[in-house]
């Protein structure tokens, strides 16, 4: 996980991890582009001094994909993002990296670092990045 400033007077935010779940239940780190889902999850913590609750839902993006809705947990914000439009994303993200879809990927997987940004209801800005691997298997 990485820890990314923001603007010159920004904020440091930090996604601490990007899940995938699906009627099982939770999959940190690894998402599968061919399995079925309708979610992607992602838990995002602010430094302190910041609240989560001061997290404008509506400006939270993972990538260009926009929040579905976001429910503030403890000192913790989960956001929901549709799995189809964040799976889009990572295609887009894979091709950028030489991987045409939808040719395999090497069995261990490929790194992938999504970057989720948003603003504060103030307008302040945040922004933090996780990896996750993705695998394509039946």
């Amino acid at each position: 996980m990485s820890f990314y400033s923001c603007w010159s007077n920004g904020l440091e935010g930090a996604v601490r991890c990007i899940w995938n779940r699906d009627n099982s239940g939770y999959h940190p780190e690894t998402l599968n582009l061919k399995s079925n889902g309708t979610w992607i999850t992602a838990l995002i913590r602010l430094p302190e001094g910041y609240e989560v609750g001061d997290i404008n839902v509506t400006t939270v993006r993972l990538g260009t994909v926009p929040a579905a809705w976001g429910n503030v947990e403890g000192n913790k914000l989960m956001v929901e993002f549709d799995r189809n439009m964040v799976i889009d994303y990572i295609w887009f993200k894979l091709y950028h990296m030489g991987i045409e879809r939808p040719s395999p990927l090497p069995k261990e997987g490929v790194e992938v670092e999504l970057t989720i940004t948003g603003e504060l209801i103030d307008g302040t800005p945040f922004k933090g990045s996780d990896a996750i691997r993705v695998i394509y298997k039946s």
